[in-house]
């Protein structure tokens, strides 16, 4: 099968349901082999999401891709990335908020030196 001929392939859960379009894989070139498939839920655009398979959840590939896991499955580990993303956001946003004040706190420093001076 061609690469171009498995993109965009519809792709179903456990109980023949339609959850997405493969959209992407992670390959190992130098070792031919697919790690994991990604794919998308929805219309392209802030409503878009995606999700990844690993190989071992893949039970049959031909006209369908159809999955080892149903939607419910699916749809909770959507939120738990959501959710992972949005702690990464946290953490960075405390990051930059800590070297703003670092940075100002520098500064009313060299500014009190040489006030000094």
């Amino acid at each position: 099968m061609k690469l171009s001929e498995f993109l965009d392939k519809v792709v179903l859960d456990e109980n023949a349901v339609e959850v997405g379009k493969i959209s992407d894989m992670d390959i190992e070139p130098k070792q031919n082999l697919i790690n994991s498939i990604i794919i998308s839920i929805g219309d392209f655009g802030l409503k878009r999401k995606v999700f990844e398979v690993k190989t071992n959840e893949l039970s049959e590939i031909g006209d369908y891709v159809i999955l080892t896991i149903d939607k419910t499955e699916i749809e909770s580990r959507i939120q738990a990335q959501k959710e992972n993303n949005l702690e990464k956001t946290k953490e960075t946003l405390k990051k930059v908020r800590l070297n703003i004040i670092e940075g100002e706190t520098a500064t009313k420093i060299k500014t009190l030196k040489t006030k000094r001076k």
